[in-house]
């Protein structure tokens, strides 16, 4: 697209200070290249993952399994 890798991170993470001309010609770029972002590795950039660990010792137990499923809903 002939710019540099500070453009394309604010054309893929969506910043509003880059015109549309510019806009444009990455995203072509980027469809060219059948590029696709990586959204964990976007997520640990911003040091947020959207996860939750959990740790038991077994799911057969009942409070573990309620709590597991009160995550999942």
């Amino acid at each position: 697209a002939g710019v540099s890798y500070q453009t394309v991170s604010r054309v893929v993470n969506q910043a509003s200070h880059v015109s549309a001309k510019t806009r444009e010609k990455v995203e072509a770029a980027m469809a060219q290249l059948n590029y696709i972002p990586n959204r964990v590795a976007q997520q640990l950039a911003g040091k947020q993952s959207l996860l939750i660990g959990v740790a038991t010792s077994s799911l057969a137990l009942h409070a573990p399994s309620q709590i597991v499923a009160a995550i999942k809903s």
